[in-house]
C-alpha cells in the first residue's frame, strides 16, 4: 500500500481552493456592479453567495479539525487560507506576511534593525541576489558585493526561496551568527561566510562635496528618519557653497510616503509631486510646499531606483526642476498599504496607483532618463516569474556591447540583441538560443566582472558634466 502524500497540505490547498472560488465570485460581482447592472436584487444575491462560500470555508475548517486522520496544526491551515486569499488577488506586490515578516516590515520602516545590511532582489533563476550593500555593515565588514548569490542559509537550500523568508532568515538576534553559501560571478566555486547579526543603522542618507561647489547626496531607501536627515546634510553642502547637486537615488527601492514627502519638500516647486488614484476613482494630489530653491540638481537612477525613488526623479523631471541620468527606472506605479494582523502577522496589498505631475502612469515601464548613462560591470539580475524590462534590455545591451559584440541599443529584445547574444553564447561555449538562459546570465555577469574595468563610475562622471552645464547657464 502506497504512502499517502502530508494531509494536511493536501487539505489545506483544498481550503485554498475554497477562498480562491470566494473571491473569484466576489469579483465577478464587482464587475457588475461596475457596469451598472447590480440592483437591490443582485447586490442580495450576491451577499448569499458570500455568505455562503464563507460557511463552506468554516464547515471545511472544522471537519478538518475533528475528522482529518492526524490533527491538524489550525494556524498552519489558517494561514495557508490567508496567504491563499491574498495571492488570489492576482497582484505581486500583494502579501501576507506571517509574525517574524511582519516584524521585519515594521524594522524596515523604523530605520534600524538586526540583521547584516543588505538589500536583495529574488532573480530569475530563483537565487536571491545581493544587490546594494550598506557601508560599514556586517555584509560589507564581511566582503559581500553587489551580484553576490545567496546559494543557502545556514544550511537550507536558498534556489526558489521567497524573498520574505530569506529575509527573515539571514535576520536574527544581535550577535548570532548567519551562515551564508555565496556564488560570485567572479569566483569559480561556491564558498561560505560567517556574518555576525548586529543592529543596522538604515542612514538612508549620506552627503559631501566633490568639485567646483557640486555636492553628492545619496539616498539608499526612504523612512520615518529620511526627512530629517536629507535636511541635515543638504544645509551643510549649501554652506559650504554647493550650487550643484547630484542625488543619487540608484538602487533605492522605495519606502513611506512621510520620508518621501519631506525630501520632495525641499527640491520639489511649489505644485504637485504625484497624484495617486484608489478605488473610489478620485484623484489625490499630494503637493509640495517648496517656494524657492537656489540650486541645480541632476538625478542618479538605474533599474532599481523603484517606487518613492521613482515618485520624486518623476516629480523632478515634470517640472524640469532636475535631470535624470542613468538608466530607465524600475516601473513601480503602484502604492500598497500594510496592516497588522490580530495573529501577529499581517498582510501588504494596492490599494492605489499613481502617475507623475504630468500623468504619466510608470507601472512596468519606469522612467526614462534625460542622459543614457550605463554602467555594464552592474549585476543583471533578471525577477522570478516576471518579464524581462526594458531598463533590463538595455544592461543587457551595455554589457554586450562592453565586451565587444555588436548589440545596438534597440527596442525591445529586437533581431540585432539576439544575434548579438547567440555571438556572446558561442564564443562563451554556452548552448546557442539566442535566450536569456540561467547559464547565460551567469557567464555574462561573470565575464563582465572579469573583463570591465571598474575603477570608476560612469554615471557618475556623466552626471559631474551634466551638473556644470546646469551650474554655468
Amino acid at each position: 500500500m502506497k504512502e499517502k502524500p502530508n494531509g494536511i497540505w493536501l487539505f489545506a490547498g483544498l481550503l485554498l481552493i475554497a477562498v480562491a472560488i470566494a473571491f473569484n465570485g466576489w469579483v465577478i460581482w464587482q464587475q457588475q456592479i461596475a457596469l451598472g447592472a447590480v440592483g437591490p436584487v443582485a447586490s442580495d444575491m450576491k451577499q448569499r453567495v458570500e455568505e455562503r462560500e464563507l460557511t463552506a470555508l468554516q464547515q471545511l475548517y472544522e471537519h478538518l479539525k475533528r475528522e482529518y486522520v492526524n490533527e491538524p496544526d489550525a494556524s498552519v491551515l489558517l494561514q495557508g487560507a490567508m496567504e491563499g486569499m491574498v495571492s488570489a488577488l492576482g497582484d505581486p506586490r500583494s502579501h501576507y506576511f506571517d509574525a517574524d515578516q511582519m516584524r521585519t516590515q515594521g524594522e524596515q520602516s523604523s530605520g534600524s534593525y538586526t540583521g547584516i545590511g543588505s538589500t536583495v532582489e529574488s532573480g530569475v533563476d530563483g537565487y536571491v541576489t545581493m544587490i546594494f550593500i550598506y557601508p560599514n555593515s556586517p555584509a560589507e565588514r564581511a566582503g559581500l558585493l553587489s551580484g553576490d548569490k545567496l546559494l543557502a542559509i545556514d544550511g537550507v537550500d536558498a534556489q526558489g526561496m521567497p524573498l520574505t523568508e530569506a529575509v527573515t532568515r539571514v535576520k536574527g538576534p544581535r550577535g548570532t551568527i548567519v551562515k551564508l553559501t555565496i556564488l560570485r560571478p567572479s569566483e569559480p566555486e561556491p564558498f561560505e561566510v560567517d556574518i555576525v547579526r548586529d543592529v543596522v543603522e538604515l542612514i538612508s542618507v549620506t552627503a559631501k562635496m566633490l568639485e567646483d561647489e557640486v555636492g553628492l547626496i545619496t539616498i539608499t531607501t526612504f523612512n520615518d528618519s529620511t526627512g530629517a536627515q536629507f535636511g541635515k546634510e543638504l544645509q551643510r553642502l549649501l554652506d559650504q557653497g554647493m550650487k550643484g547637486l547630484i542625488l543619487d537615488i540608484r538602487n533605492n527601492g522605495g519606502g513611506t510616503l512621510d520620508g518621501l514627502m519631506d525630501v520632495a519638500n525641499m527640491l520639489v516647486p511649489a505644485g504637485t509631486v504625484f497624484t495617486w488614484t484608489f478605488r473610489n476613482q478620485i484623484p489625490q494630489d499630494h503637493i509640495s510646499t517648496l517656494a524657492t530653491r537656489n540650486f541645480e540638481v541632476v538625478v542618479l537612477v538605474n533599474g532599481y531606483s523603484a517606487s518613492a525613488s521613482e515618485v520624486l526623479a518623476g516629480a523632478l523631471q515634470d517640472t524640469g526642476a532636475g535631470r535624470l541620468v542613468g538608466v530607465r527606472t524600475f516601473g513601480k506605479g503602484s502604492a500598497q498599504h500594510t496592516y497588522r494582523l490580530a495573529n501577529g502577522g499581517g498582510v501588504s496589498f494596492t490599494v492605489s496607483h499613481w502617475v507623475t505631475p504630468k500623468g504619466r502612469y510608470i507601472e512596468g515601464q519606469g522612467l526614462e532618463p534625460d542622459v543614457k548613462a550605463i554602467d555594464p560591470y552592474f549585476p543583471l539580475v533578471l525577477e522570478k516569474g516576471r518579464l524581462i524590462k526594458p531598463g533590463q534590455i538595455e544592461l543587457l545591451q551595455a554589457k554586450l556591447q562592453a565586451l565587444g559584440f555588436d548589440a545596438p541599443f534597440e527596442e525591445g529584445f529586437g533581431e540585432k540583441t539576439v544575434a548579438a547574444l547567440q555571438a556572446f553564447q558561442e564564443d562563451s561555449r554556452i548552448y546557442v538560443s539566442g535566450a536569456l538562459s540561467d547559464d547565460t546570465l551567469q557567464v555574462l555577469n561573470k565575464r563582465c566582472y572579469e573583463e570591465i574595468p571598474h575603477d570608476n563610475d560612469p554615471q557618475m562622471e556623466i552626471a559631474l558634466a551634466e551638473i556644470h552645464k546646469l551650474i554655468a547657464r
